[in-house]
């Protein structure tokens, strides 16, 4: 049985198994209040990203994450390179509250599209930029974290592209900590083609910019300054 076949017809029991475990769960959501709704429909979302990494990739070893600054967990916006369709699913890593920055494909898709919508997840694509700009700044108001993926398109390679500037917008609006996420080995994890490849994946959470370092700065200069940071932590990892 080949490598992407074997991944995604674990991936694909590992779903129906974990949706049917959690079924009572789902229903009783449905007479919870729309806010308590949302957060609980976010953490199933987070357990079900760890269910999926667990039985598809970390149970043979090929996740690796490291916080560098532990300590440092307040909520805010992490700032992640976009290398793979997996890098969503790796946001599970993080043991925050949060909703991603997706665009509109993911939102129809007929499962994972279901529970991003009512967990609240902010799609770029189909909101007015000062409704989205609103809407984060709510959440990170609320102790929400935002999760950005500022290259806008997974690039498929060790390359970065360069940095779209609406959610550093978003940060200097809500004065709020930034988490640098850099994530290095996934570009064939799956690859442009959605072919699954052997590797290892490595995460790291670079130490917080809080907003006293960045509040004389542009949104320009910022996305700079992060996306720089970004890539020379990822240049040292490629070279060692």
């Amino acid at each position: 049985m080949g490598i992407t076949f074997r991944t995604y017809f674990t991936a694909v029991a590992a779903s129906f198994l974990y949706t049917l475990c959690a079924l009572p769960f789902l229903i009783l959501l449905l007479f919870l209040k729309k806010n308590s709704r949302r957060k609980l429909w976010r953490k199933f979302i987070v357990c079900y990203g760890r269910w999926i990494l667990f039985w598809t990739l970390k149970i043979r070893g090929r996740i690796e994450y490291t916080d560098m600054r532990p300590e440092e967990n307040s909520p805010g916006i992490f700032i992640a390179n976009h290398r793979s369709a997996s890098d969503a699913f790796l946001m599970a890593v993080l043991n925050q509250d949060l909703v991603q920055v997706v665009s509109a494909w993911p939102s129809k898709l007929p499962f994972w599209g279901f529970f991003a919508r009512r967990g609240g997840y902010l799609n770029i694509d189909r909101l007015p930029f000062e409704e989205f700009m609103k809407s984060a700044c709510r959440e990170l108001a609320h102790g929400v974290s935002i999760v950005s993926f500022p290259e806008g398109t997974r690039s498929g390679s060790k390359e970065m592209k360069q940095f779209h500037g609406g959610i550093f917008r978003v940060a200097l609006a809500a004065q709020c900590p930034l988490y640098p996420l850099c994530i290095t080995g996934n570009e064939n994890m799956p690859d442009r083609n959605f072919r699954m490849h052997d590797g290892k994946i490595r995460i790291f959470k670079l130490p917080r910019i809080n907003y006293d370092q960045y509040k004389n700065m542009s949104a320009f200069a910022l996305k700079k300054y992060v996306r720089n940071m970004l890539q020379e932590k990822m240049d040292r990892e490629e070279r060692e």
